[in-house]
Protein backbone atom coordinates (compact mmCIF):
# COMPACT_ATOMS: atom_id res chain seq x y z
CA UNK A 1 0.00 0.00 0.00
CA UNK A 2 1.14 3.53 -0.78
CA UNK A 3 2.00 4.95 2.67
CA UNK A 4 2.51 8.48 1.29
CA UNK A 5 -0.99 8.48 -0.17
CA UNK A 6 -2.41 7.12 3.07
CA UNK A 7 -0.67 9.89 5.00
CA UNK A 8 -1.91 12.47 2.49
CA UNK A 9 -5.51 11.22 2.97
CA UNK A 10 -5.22 11.30 6.77
CA UNK A 11 -3.95 14.89 6.65
CA UNK A 12 -6.74 15.86 4.25
CA UNK A 13 -9.38 14.30 6.53
CA UNK A 14 -7.99 16.06 9.61
CA UNK A 15 -7.78 19.41 7.78
CA UNK A 16 -11.35 19.05 6.53
CA UNK A 17 -12.65 17.92 9.93
CA UNK A 18 -11.15 21.02 11.58
CA UNK A 19 -12.43 23.40 8.89
CA UNK A 20 -15.27 25.92 9.17
CA UNK A 21 -16.76 24.29 6.09
CA UNK A 22 -17.17 20.95 7.86
CA UNK A 23 -18.61 22.55 10.98
CA UNK A 24 -21.15 24.43 8.82
CA UNK A 25 -21.86 21.17 6.97
CA UNK A 26 -22.60 19.34 10.24
CA UNK A 27 -24.81 22.20 11.42
CA UNK A 28 -26.70 22.12 8.12
CA UNK A 29 -27.47 18.39 8.53
CA UNK A 30 -29.17 19.21 11.83
CA UNK A 31 -31.60 21.73 10.31
CA UNK A 32 -35.22 20.58 10.31
CA UNK A 33 -35.45 20.82 6.51
CA UNK A 34 -32.45 18.60 5.84
CA UNK A 35 -32.89 16.15 8.71
CA UNK A 36 -36.50 15.61 7.61
CA UNK A 37 -35.33 14.78 4.08
CA UNK A 38 -32.71 12.36 5.42
CA UNK A 39 -35.30 10.58 7.57
CA UNK A 40 -37.67 10.39 4.62
CA UNK A 41 -34.91 8.94 2.42
CA UNK A 42 -34.19 6.30 5.08
CA UNK A 43 -37.84 5.27 5.24
CA UNK A 44 -38.07 2.23 7.49
CA UNK A 45 -34.35 1.51 7.25
CA UNK A 46 -31.93 2.56 9.99
CA UNK A 47 -29.08 3.23 7.55
CA UNK A 48 -28.26 3.56 3.88
CA UNK A 49 -25.34 2.77 1.66
CA UNK A 50 -23.32 5.56 0.04
CA UNK A 51 -22.16 4.99 -3.53
CA UNK A 52 -19.60 7.40 -4.99
CA UNK A 53 -19.36 7.37 -8.78
CA UNK A 54 -16.69 9.35 -10.60
CA UNK A 55 -14.43 10.11 -7.64
CA UNK A 56 -11.31 10.46 -9.79
CA UNK A 57 -7.72 9.84 -8.77
CA UNK A 58 -7.14 10.42 -5.05
CA UNK A 59 -3.40 10.13 -5.62
CA UNK A 60 -3.15 13.26 -7.73
CA UNK A 61 -6.36 15.24 -7.35
CA UNK A 62 -7.01 17.42 -4.28
CA UNK A 63 -10.73 17.71 -5.08
CA UNK A 64 -11.00 13.89 -5.10
CA UNK A 65 -9.14 13.71 -1.78
CA UNK A 66 -11.48 16.27 -0.21
CA UNK A 67 -14.60 14.54 -1.53
CA UNK A 68 -13.46 11.16 -0.23
CA UNK A 69 -12.53 12.76 3.10
CA UNK A 70 -16.03 14.20 3.42
CA UNK A 71 -17.59 10.80 2.71
CA UNK A 72 -15.36 9.12 5.31
CA UNK A 73 -16.11 11.81 7.90
CA UNK A 74 -19.83 11.47 7.21
CA UNK A 75 -19.65 7.72 7.80
CA UNK A 76 -17.78 8.38 11.03
CA UNK A 77 -20.28 11.01 12.25
CA UNK A 78 -23.63 9.69 10.99
CA UNK A 79 -25.02 6.34 12.05
CA UNK A 80 -27.37 6.41 9.06
CA UNK A 81 -24.51 5.66 6.64
CA UNK A 82 -23.87 1.92 6.65
CA UNK A 83 -21.02 1.53 4.16
CA UNK A 84 -19.35 3.27 1.24
CA UNK A 85 -18.76 1.89 -2.23
CA UNK A 86 -16.64 3.69 -4.83
CA UNK A 87 -16.74 3.23 -8.60
CA UNK A 88 -14.45 4.96 -11.05
CA UNK A 89 -12.54 3.23 -13.84
CA UNK A 90 -9.60 5.63 -13.38
CA UNK A 91 -8.79 4.42 -9.84
CA UNK A 92 -5.38 2.75 -9.81
CA UNK A 93 -4.51 -0.46 -7.97
CA UNK A 94 -2.54 1.50 -5.34
CA UNK A 95 -5.43 3.94 -4.85
CA UNK A 96 -7.78 0.98 -4.55
CA UNK A 97 -5.65 -0.48 -1.76
CA UNK A 98 -5.62 2.84 0.10
CA UNK A 99 -9.37 3.26 -0.34
CA UNK A 100 -10.08 -0.19 1.06
CA UNK A 101 -7.71 0.43 3.99
CA UNK A 102 -9.73 3.59 4.74
CA UNK A 103 -13.01 1.68 4.62
CA UNK A 104 -14.77 2.04 1.25
CA UNK A 105 -15.22 -0.97 -0.96
CA UNK A 106 -13.94 -0.34 -4.51
CA UNK A 107 -16.24 -1.62 -7.24
CA UNK A 108 -14.50 -2.89 -10.35
CA UNK A 109 -17.63 -2.44 -12.42
CA UNK A 110 -20.93 -0.72 -11.99
CA UNK A 111 -23.36 -3.13 -10.30
CA UNK A 112 -26.52 -4.10 -12.19
CA UNK A 113 -28.63 -2.24 -9.66
CA UNK A 114 -26.91 0.99 -10.81
CA UNK A 115 -27.20 0.11 -14.48
CA UNK A 116 -30.00 2.65 -14.89
CA UNK A 117 -27.42 5.44 -14.55
CA UNK A 118 -25.83 4.41 -17.82
CA UNK A 119 -29.15 3.80 -19.57
CA UNK A 120 -30.95 6.85 -18.23
CA UNK A 121 -32.75 8.86 -20.87
CA UNK A 122 -32.96 12.64 -20.82
CA UNK A 123 -36.76 12.48 -20.62
CA UNK A 124 -36.54 10.58 -17.33
CA UNK A 125 -34.00 12.99 -15.92
CA UNK A 126 -36.16 15.98 -16.81
CA UNK A 127 -39.32 14.23 -15.58
CA UNK A 128 -37.83 13.52 -12.17
CA UNK A 129 -36.88 17.17 -11.60
CA UNK A 130 -40.35 17.88 -10.23
CA UNK A 131 -39.66 15.26 -7.53
CA UNK A 132 -36.28 16.71 -6.60
CA UNK A 133 -35.41 18.95 -3.67
CA UNK A 134 -31.99 20.59 -3.67
CA UNK A 135 -30.14 22.08 -0.69
CA UNK A 136 -26.99 24.02 -1.48
CA UNK A 137 -24.12 23.17 0.83
CA UNK A 138 -22.99 26.48 2.27
CA UNK A 139 -19.44 27.78 2.54
CA UNK A 140 -18.13 25.98 -0.53
CA UNK A 141 -16.21 28.85 -2.09
CA UNK A 142 -13.13 28.93 0.18
CA UNK A 143 -9.90 27.59 -1.36
CA UNK A 144 -9.64 24.92 1.37
CA UNK A 145 -12.74 23.20 0.06
CA UNK A 146 -12.39 23.62 -3.69
CA UNK A 147 -13.67 20.08 -4.13
CA UNK A 148 -17.12 21.22 -3.07
CA UNK A 149 -17.71 24.24 -5.30
CA UNK A 150 -21.36 24.21 -6.40
CA UNK A 151 -22.09 21.09 -4.31
CA UNK A 152 -25.58 20.37 -3.04
CA UNK A 153 -27.67 17.69 -1.41
CA UNK A 154 -30.14 16.16 -3.86
CA UNK A 155 -33.23 14.39 -2.55
CA UNK A 156 -35.65 12.52 -4.76
CA UNK A 157 -39.08 11.80 -3.36
CA UNK A 158 -39.92 8.14 -3.85
CA UNK A 159 -42.19 7.70 -6.85
CA UNK A 160 -43.55 4.72 -8.67
CA UNK A 161 -42.28 3.82 -12.11
CA UNK A 162 -45.78 4.37 -13.54
CA UNK A 163 -45.82 7.90 -12.10
CA UNK A 164 -42.41 8.58 -13.65
CA UNK A 165 -43.64 7.18 -16.98
CA UNK A 166 -46.64 9.53 -16.79
CA UNK A 167 -44.32 12.50 -16.10
CA UNK A 168 -42.07 11.40 -18.97
CA UNK A 169 -45.08 11.21 -21.29
CA UNK A 170 -46.28 14.66 -20.17
CA UNK A 171 -42.82 16.12 -20.75
CA UNK A 172 -42.61 14.64 -24.23
CA UNK A 173 -46.09 15.97 -25.07
CA UNK A 174 -45.18 19.46 -23.83
CA UNK A 175 -41.81 19.62 -25.52
CA UNK A 176 -42.75 17.79 -28.73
Amino acid sequence: MDSKLMEKMQICMKTLEDSQFFQAFLTQTETPQLSEKILKALGTESSMQMVICGLGNIGSNLDSQQQLSLALLMKRKFSWISNIEVFDPVITLEESRVLEALGPWVLLELPEKWEFIENCKQEYILAVLSFTKEFEIGGTTKPLVSGFANTSWQFFNPISESELQLRKFSFIQLSG
